[in-house]
């Protein structure tokens, strides 16, 4: 059986080399684990941004890691400092979104409306799914105060497809 330590630890790495880009097989085949494992612990961690936040600022020992900057190398810039933060964000973003939408394709192929359960279980997973929609809805729709893609007219209907930036409708 797995400890908490051990699935912990397991998740920083999932998370780490997620963000690097791996694919879930290459996450599997290095940890030696399913891939499906390796879903659900993104699943987990697209779930829990505050567990992810904690397990990815974590240390991780894998091969690439930075060595640390010699002791007399000169402070770092306020302006390279700010600039490696917007990146981190980006790349922790980029990689949240990819598994959030990840975790959605792979909930709505399970097709939960249709697995057999009880009504408890039923209406938590209702209740959840609909909370997602509402927060996913508002960080899409947020799109629309920086980019002109995402900005419907007030003609527009409320399904209206949306244009992206190369004119294809997402």
């Amino acid at each position: 059986m797995t400890t908490p330590a051990e699935v912990a630890q397991r998740r920083t790495t999932v998370a780490k080399l997620a963000q690097e880009g791996a694919s879930n097989r290459r996450i599997a085949a290095q940890l030696g684990v399913g891939e499906a494992t390796v879903r659900r612990d993104l699943a987990h961690l697209a779930q829990n941004p505050d567990a992810a936040a904690t397990q990815t600022d974590a240390p991780c020992a894998t091969p690439g890691d930075a060595p640390a900057p010699p002791a007399d190398a000169p402070a770092p810039t306020r302006a390279a400092l700010l600039a490696k933060t917007l990146a981190q964000r980006a790349t922790h973003t980029d990689a949240a979104v990819r598994h959030t939408h990840d975790a959605a394709t792979a909930c709505a192929a399970l097709r939960p409306a249709y697995v057999m359960t009880d009504p408890a279980t039923a209406a938590r997973w209702y209740e959840q799914l609909r909370d997602a929609a509402t927060h996913l809805t508002q960080a899409a729709d947020a799109f629309a105060d920086y980019y002109d893609f995402a900005r419907r007219t007030p003609g527009d209907a409320p399904d209206a497809p949306r244009v992206t930036p190369s004119g294809e409708t997402p």
